[in-house]
């Protein structure tokens, strides 16, 4: 039977190399599962949603790394903490997405959710820069704006399903080049 000490150290390879994995499938699993339905036009995980998966998968495996170097209380006790606060990160990391649909416009992030209806939108710019980028600006009445980043997570044929929804509800819709 191997030693604690040997056994926290493989489950921490073993999270090494399974994290990559869930940091990049789970978002988009839980998008699919829960926004996949026939009236939205697109809807896709944050890329911060990314970021906190990873930072917490990296705790969580110092946590273990920590908890195999030295075993005493006290090293326990932090190991436990960070491991907690590492699952709590991944669990909140996983529900943020951006949702565009015929109905509102969602950005949901780990502490802060926007919604935008349609009604409520004075204009859409699409922005162009050198590198291939483009990024929707929605700018509400009140002249507050959410940008959104294009990903190619997007459906095909939603700009011109973003285009027709504005054009029905009046809204400019400008693409430019960014500055």
């Amino acid at each position: 039977m191997p030693s604690p000490r040997a056994l926290l150290i493989m489950l921490a390879i073993i999270l090494l190399i399974v994290s990559p994995f869930v940091v990049f499938f789970l978002p988009l699993i839980y998008i699919l599962t829960f926004f996949d339905t026939p009236e939205q036009i697109v809807a896709h995980p944050n890329t911060k949603n990314y970021i906190y998966a990873f930072s917490a998968c990296a705790i969580i495996i110092v946590a273990i790394i920590l908890a195999a170097i030295r075993q005493n209380k006290s090293m326990i006790a932090l190991s436990m903490t960070l491991g907690l606060a590492g699952c709590a990160l991944f669990f909140t990391s996983i529900f943020g997405y951006t949702y565009i649909g015929t109905d509102k416009i969602v950005v949901k992030e780990i502490l802060k959710k926007t919604t935008l209806e349609w009604d409520d939108i004075h204009d859409i710019v699409l922005e162009y820069d050198e590198d291939g980028y483009e990024t929707y600006t929605f700018t509400k009445n009140d002249k507050t704006a959410i940008e959104i980043p294009v990903t190619r997570q997007y459906q095909d044929g939603a700009k011109s399903e973003i285009y027709a929804l504005a054009t029905d509800y009046h809204i400019a819709f400008e693409e430019r080049k960014s500055r």
